[in-house]
């Protein structure tokens, strides 16, 4: 995890590499990035792009990012890792830029559970829903399987794979609109604005994030933040390559 970076020259002159990987460090979280994703690095610049003004993506614009985890396709909660990393337990956010109409969105699962009826909270716990692998590792790169949309964490609660999830049936489509339904109530929703040198952190399986469509300006003056991403209890047998003792498979 403490391999030079590539393409992170800018970055490391302004200390920022050592300040986010310091954070994770203290939280005894291990930065990784998934082989595929994001050119094989670790850091996303969230920013928008003017080649994906149409994509919902965190280089999109135009089109809302509805709210989601990050990587549900991985294991979450105490599914099976044998294979492949987990999805991010932990997603940092450090603002770079700030748009005072443009807030980062987060909702916690277990307001999100609690505003469902018991019935549909079983149904979210069968494996009858599609989880797709996210736009940002391709349009070549698909993969799916089926899988719960909250998983147990094995110490009695629960985590989330929405986002890029999908029915596959009437029971799964009436839970997942009824989950969809919540998630996008604005009274549980928590709004925050990064200014520069402002950090977020949240556990990406427990929370789902979301952003409101808006017009970029191309002034200088776009909302613009950095992600990164951390995973508890790293295990060798993820990394994707040894020379980049970061990346995982994913």
């Amino acid at each position: 995890h403490n391999s030079p970076i590539p393409g992170t020259v800018n970055l490391s002159r302004l200390k920022l590499i050592p300040f986010l990987s310091a954070i994770f460090e203290y939280m005894q979280v291990s930065p990784v990035g998934y082989a595929g994703e994001n050119n094989n690095d670790f850091i996303r610049h969230v920013v928008p792009s003017d080649q994906a003004l149409g994509e919902e993506s965190s280089h999109g614009s135009l089109e809302p990012l509805q709210p989601h985890i990050d990587n549900g396709h991985l294991p979450i909660g105490n599914e099976s890792c044998e294979h492949d990393c987990p999805a991010p337990h932990y997603i940092i956010w450090l603002g770079l830029r700030c748009d005072i109409k443009v807030p980062t969105v987060v909702v916690f699962l277990d307001d999100i559970l609690a505003a469902l009826p018991n019935d549909v909270t079983s149904s979210l716990k069968k494996p009858i829903f599609d989880a797709h692998r996210p736009p940002s590792f391709g349009s070549g790169a698909v993969q799916q399987r089926l899988a719960p949309l909250i998983v147990p964490d094995g110490k009695g609660g629960f985590c989330t794979r929405h986002g890029f999830a999908k029915a596959t049936d009437p029971e799964s489509s009436y839970a997942l609109q009824l989950f969809s339904l919540a998630a996008e109530n604005s009274a549980l929703a928590h709004r925050t604005f990064l200014l520069p040198g402002d950090v977020l952190i949240i556990n990406n399986q427990k929370t789902v994030h979301a952003r409101e469509a808006f017009r970029p300006k191309y002034n200088g003056a776009d909302r613009w933040l950095l992600r990164f991403y951390g995973v508890e209890d790293f295990q060798d047998k993820w990394m994707s390559e040894h020379q980049l003792p970061y990346l995982v498979n994913g």
